[in-house]
């Protein structure tokens, strides 16, 4: 229920007062937008800022297990864990420089789910 359906059950002062909270509340944005229902993202590092674990080049592969085996091995977003490890400051960068293959991915299907991430320099 709405705070607009509640107008014709609550008395004048009772819901004058609820809305005065709730525009209080949400300031001067629409409830309804879609842009209020995406959750914020933060983009700083997840570590302080210290040397990488990794400062050679490295292999990646990245080993998942779900209950239905996705089609294709890209269901797993590369781009996503890497950048992740990135900013937990495992690795210093995900460039070419530091990753100079294309990250190795693997899907299974099976119980309990779960991805494991491997790291080896080469």
């Amino acid at each position: 229920m709405n705070l607009k359906a509640l107008k014709n059950i609550l008395p004048k002062e009772i819901y004058a007062e609820a809305e005065r909270k709730y525009k209080e509340a949400i300031g001067n944005r629409n409830p309804c937008t879609t842009s209020n229902l995406e959750r914020t993202t933060i983009n700083r590092p997840l570590a302080k800022k210290k040397t990488a674990r990794f400062n050679r080049p490295v292999r990646v592969r990245i080993v998942t297990v779900r209950k239905v085996k996705p089609r294709d091995n890209r269901a797993v977003s590369e781009k996503y864990v890497l950048d992740s490890i990135v900013s937990a400051g495992i690795l210093q960068d995900d460039s070419q420089k530091f990753i100079p293959e294309e990250p190795i991915v693997e899907c299974y299907a099976g119980l309990p789910e779960m991805t494991r991430i491997e790291i080896e320099e080469i």
